[in-house]
């Protein structure tokens, strides 16, 4: 088990919905001890003001650092976690969707895996390695899936943050993000890592309904986005890449 000396930020982005933050923000208290976390709460221009008094109130409590951050116009997911991360001060980042139960402490999970790959790492709670309809593309007559590490909870060292471009803003509000990261990592030849450890569970089509229109057609549009960002150095980027994950 790896020691836990180092400080994990979580960034929790948040568009209405405060119901859902306020519960994981609950489970970090219950779950989490003290000293190992910061929490960065990133409004992305909630229309509603239910969240004003409940981040003043978790804020009071002597437990874990909890920074807030409010977006002046909406910047989506990918751009919320960048405005969070430009915030945090930890030595290992994390990227929490909201929907996302906090079942057991995961902390020393991610320190295992970016202590195996020496912070070069994009770890996640599971990899999407199979065609789930979103990566598989076609390549000179060919199939080609990407593995990605799915967008629900993604974490990294900051030295690998660093050394990224981040979640690319071209893909506005919707799908995408965690694909292009996780491309970004494979084309610099490091890992991805799969946790499995069941500690996280993803309730699913909370914060952005699947059934949204304006989703789907956002959805088919940044598939098309990534395609002309990637598609002809796909080959070479599998063909070097090593998943790796403890299934």
């Amino acid at each position: 088990m790896a020691k836990i000396e180092q400080l994990v930020s979580i960034i929790i982005p948040f568009y209405g919905k405060w119901e859902l933050v306020h519960n994981r923000l609950l489970e970090l208290y219950k779950i989490i001890p003290k000293g190992q976390i910061e929490i960065i709460l990133v409004n992305d221009a909630s229309p509603d003001t239910s969240y004003e008094g409940g981040i003043g109130w978790w804020q009071k409590l002597d437990f874990h650092l909890i920074r807030y951050k409010q977006n002046k116009q909406r910047l989506g997911f990918g751009g919320s976690m960048n405005a969070g991360a430009k915030l945090a001060k930890g030595d290992i980042i994390v990227f929490h969707s909201n929907d996302v139960k906090i079942l057991g402490n995961f902390v020393p999970d991610i320190f295992v895996a970016n202590e195996n790959y020496s912070g070069k790492v994009l770890i996640g709670e599971e990899i999407i390695y199979w065609d789930s309809g979103w990566n598989t593309f076609i390549v000179n007559s060919q199939k080609v899936t990407v593995p990605y590490v799915n967008g629900w909870f993604i974490a990294c060292s900051k030295e690998l943050w660093n050394e990224i471009d981040g979640f690319d803003p071209i893909y506005g509000k919707f799908d995408y993000e965690d694909i292009d990261l996780s491309t970004q990592v494979l084309e610099k030849g490091y890992n991805l890592y799969g946790m499995y450890s069941k500690k996280l569970q993803h309730i699913g089509a909370q914060t952005i309904s699947s059934l949204n229109v304006d989703r789907m057609s956002m959805t088919e549009k940044n598939k098309q986005i990534y395609i002309n960002k990637w598609l002809n150095r796909l080959p070479e980027i599998i063909d070097k890449s090593e998943m790796s994950d403890d299934d």
